[in-house]
């Protein structure tokens, strides 16, 4: 016969209070909403045949059919013979056994169990509630479409380039002469930049050493992605054209001139344009606006619980307790796939968070800072 060890015997208790509050039973024992009351039934609400009695507790046909179709049908053709079943059942026996025991022993109104109870009841509640009621098919095609036009820009982004630049600054109102001697300057430090291509850290390294563009020097001259200026890019249209003259990641430029000085350009990095249609997202669109409905239905659910219930809290209680700092915890597990994240142990439920953007979409960078 199989034993239970001290994991296992756990793992009863656990599925022992799966069966939640007895909704059925009458009598003495029941507790009627907002009693504050909670009762636990350890008679399961089966119906039909009865399979097997232990002490009063009865094990239905129907429930046993039921425990075995839940197993894996691997598992299942492991149990074909008389022999097989007789110890399936007895494992359901054992298990009605060790619940009794533990009710006997007071574990039906221990802190923990009855914490794990509530839990298990919240998640069936949210599954019923929620998965039963808020289903992503019931959203029309209209919607979608609608939500899709509204956020196009989100769906349609230009092409955009990353670069890093040296600024030799030219003073506003120089003449000829000094700008004659800045730009050979620039081409001095571009022949730098060329005899030290192979050293991938070099742009960066002779960025921080010669560039006048103090925002920006101190990031190797990094000035992040951006648009054509045609496309509504920032920069300036020579500046801009000359990045996207640029063959390949790691090209360098010639001496560049714009009204800020004489620029040295490296392209860094590149985003394909993305035009992504209505049918291409749409079932992405879908999922958003499903999850935002559960979280709307969620909210309302609990607001309405709210009202009817009768809430008062001691605060000056609640102040007078002292919170003492103590090292970080790992974060809780979520509780079952159902859609809404439940705290540990609880079991108070949380709004489904948002859904985020796909990881292919590309997304807006922030403004670059303009050479100066």
């Amino acid at each position: 016969m199989r034993r239970f060890t001290g994991i296992a015997f756990l793992s009863v208790l656990i599925m022992l209070f799966a069966y939640a509050c007895d909704c059925g039973k009458k009598g003495e024992n029941a507790a009627g909403p907002g009693s504050g009351d909670f009762s636990i039934s350890l008679n399961s609400k089966g119906e039909g045949e009865v399979l097997a009695d232990v002490g009063g507790m009865k094990i239905y046909f129907d429930e046993y059919k039921d425990r075995m179709e839940k197993q894996s049908p691997y598992i299942r053709s492991r149990y074909n013979s008389l022999e097989k079943k007789k110890e399936f059942l007895d494992n359901m026996v054992q298990f009605e056994l060790l619940a009794i025991e533990a009710m006997k022993r007071g574990y039906g109104s221990d802190p923990e169990v009855v914490r794990s109870a509530k839990q298990v009841m919240v998640q069936k509640l949210m599954r019923e509630e929620f998965d039963n009621k808020v289903k992503k098919q019931d959203i029309p095609e209209e919607k979608l479409r609608a939500y899709y036009e509204a956020n196009k820009a989100d769906y349609r982004k230009p092409e955009m380039r990353r670069v890093a630049h040296i600024l030799v600054k030219v003073p506003e109102g120089a003449d000829e002469n000094t700008k004659n001697t800045l730009r050979r300057k620039a081409e001095d430090i571009l022949k730098e930049v060329k005899a030290e291509e192979k050293d991938p850290n070099s742009f960066r390294r002779l960025a921080k050493k010669y560039s006048d563009d103090e925002a920006n020097k101190h990031r190797g001259g990094d000035l992040g992605y951006f648009a054509r200026t045609e496309e509504g890019g920032p920069m300036e249209q020579a500046f801009s054209d000359a990045v996207y003259a640029l063959p390949e990641v790691n090209a360098v430029s010639s001496v560049v001139e714009t009204k800020f000085g004489f620029h040295i350009i490296r392209l860094t990095g590149e985003r394909k344009k993305i035009e992504r249609s209505f049918e291409d997202v749409k079932e992405q669109i879908r999922h958003r606006l499903y999850k935002e409905q559960r979280t709307e239905a969620f909210d309302d659910f609990v607001e309405n619980l709210r009202k009817q219930a009768q809430i008062s809290i001691k605060e000056d209680l609640l102040n007078s307790y002292n919170i003492e700092a103590a090292a970080p915890q790992p974060a809780a597990a979520p509780g079952p796939e159902t859609g809404i994240q439940l705290k540990q142990p609880e079991g108070a439920p949380q709004p489904p968070e948002t859904v985020p953007a796909p990881a292919e979409e590309a997304t807006a960078p922030a403004e670059p800072a303009k050479a100066e």
